[in-house]
């Protein structure tokens, strides 16, 4: 609540999906939290992220009718610096900053301190708190943490991605950080899991660790010859991963926090399709990883994107129904009316022919653009995501079903259902690439 005023500091990449098609995290914009409830760390800046595009401006008061609801629509907060990480963290109350300073409540003192600070964590003393979003370098703290907070009378939410309607964006200095106490929420958990290489070698499927960062959505794609991967990481930043360099890994700056990612090499530039407070957006790494909107109907909820013939296709999920947003046309947007209930879209170039394969209704089913958008059901088997792939001129599905294990589903085989791996698998996402005669699964564990 206390008002500080900040210098600036700008903020500041991605990809998937060419010969075959790849399926991207689909987790909405906004996750199903409840009050008081268990968090991940990605709908926490989601939740800030909300206010933001709100545009509320600061106001110290206790008039419950100057309050603001999270992007819910339910319980409001106060509109201050503890009334903004009130509402993030979805509690059940607005808190005033010197409730969070005490203990006996979800939150406590990170043993760790400030350095130990993660996506949706928060920092507090007895004037003011903020919520901690990223480290403006995760391998050099000393160049500071980019935050949400709220801070002066008339000012909109300071951010990590554009200055608010006084100029500033949220970026706090390393030494300033250490007026405050770093807090954490028994609450807020980590984003789904850690992401895997599972691969079909000649001598079956092996399963290695890309990253142990909790990671929500994945995508994949070959890059002058080398599995290059992208993914959704805590706080809903976006990564980028090369096996050429030892799966280094690359942070990618977006206008707001990622929820899915599909990406295509389209004429040798690299298009990176991702989803914003449920807004599609397309990054181009031929031009600096220029952020530019692509106009939907409605909100979407996933995507998977395809080059064919030079024209980029995208395929989201908008009120259940996939539409296919055509690049060659002015970004047409056209509902394909024989999908719904869908939650999950990957899409492939099939030898020229669009092939969809969605999750609908709980099930894998085959929507084929050469036949009319006909919709066939690929398996009854209840599934929580799917990937598909051309493989040596073969369609292969990817899946998990309900046990959690990943499954193959063999186009060439009357889609005949192997399991692939006995590791239990996340639900949220799934990648899958051709490389070289190899098969290459991304997951989530």
């Amino acid at each position: 609540m206390k008002q500080i005023f900040r210098l600036a500091l700008a903020g500041l990449f991605t990809l998937v999906a060419l010969i075959g098609g790849v399926r991207w995290g689909t987790a909405p914009a906004h996750a199903a939290s409840v009050v008081n409830g268990q968090i991940t760390r990605s709908e926490v800046l989601q939740r800030a992220q909300h206010w933001v595009n709100q545009r509320y401006t600061y106001l110290n008061s206790s008039d419950t009718s100057t309050w603001r609801a999270g992007p819910d629509g339910g319980k409001t907060y106060r509109r201050d610096c503890s009334g903004l990480v009130s509402m993030a963290w979805h509690l059940d109350n607005s808190y005033v900053t010197g409730d969070f300073l005490g203990g006996g409540r979800s939150w406590h003192a990170l043993p760790g301190g400030i350095d130990a600070l993660r996506p949706g964590d928060a920092y507090v003393n007895s004037g003011h708190m903020e919520l901690f979003a990223r480290w403006t370098n995760e391998n050099d703290h000393s160049q500071g943490a980019e935050v949400y907070s709220f801070n002066n009378t008339g000012e909109t939410v300071e951010n990590p991605y554009a200055p608010s309607n006084f100029g500033t964006t949220g970026h706090r200095s390393r030494a300033s950080l250490n007026n405050f106490t770093a807090i954490h929420n028994d609450r807020v958990i980590e984003d789904a899991g850690a992401m895997h290489e599972v691969s079909g070698l000649p001598t079956g499927w092996s399963d290695g660790t890309v990253t142990g960062n909790p990671t929500s959505a994945v995508s994949a794609i070959m890059v002058n010859n080398y599995r290059t991967v992208y993914s959704i990481e805590s706080g809903g930043q976006l990564h980028e991963r090369s096996a050429s360099t030892g799966w280094a890994d690359g942070y990618i700056p977006t206008n707001a926090p990622v929820s899915a990612v599909s990406a295509i090499s389209h004429n040798g530039v690299r298009l990176v399709y991702v989803i914003e407070n449920g807004q599609l957006h397309e990054l181009d790494g031929g031009n600096g990883w220029a952020d530019g909107y692509i106009p939907t109907s409605a909100p979407v909820t996933a995507v998977s994107a395809i080059s064919i013939n030079g024209i980029r296709l995208v395929y989201v999920v908008e009120n259940g129904v996939v539409h296919e947003l055509n690049g060659g046309a002015g970004w047409s947007d056209s509902p394909i009316t024989t999908t719904g209930s869908v939650t999950s879209v990957s899409a492939v170039n099939y030898g020229g022919t669009r092939l969809l394969y969605t999750v609908q209704g709980g099930t894998v089913h085959e929507v084929n653009g050469g036949a009319g958008w006909s919709n066939i059901q690929v398996s009854p088997t209840p599934v929580g995501a799917v990937a598909a792939v051309i493989h040596n001129g073969t369609r292969i599905v990817y899946a998990v079903e309900s046990d959690g294990r990943l499954h193959e589903f063999d186009g060439g085989n009357g889609w005949a259902d192997g399991t692939v791996m006995t590791n239990q698998v996340k639900p949220g996402s799934l990648a899958a690439v051709s490389d070289n005669g190899l098969r290459r699964v991304y997951t989530l564990q």
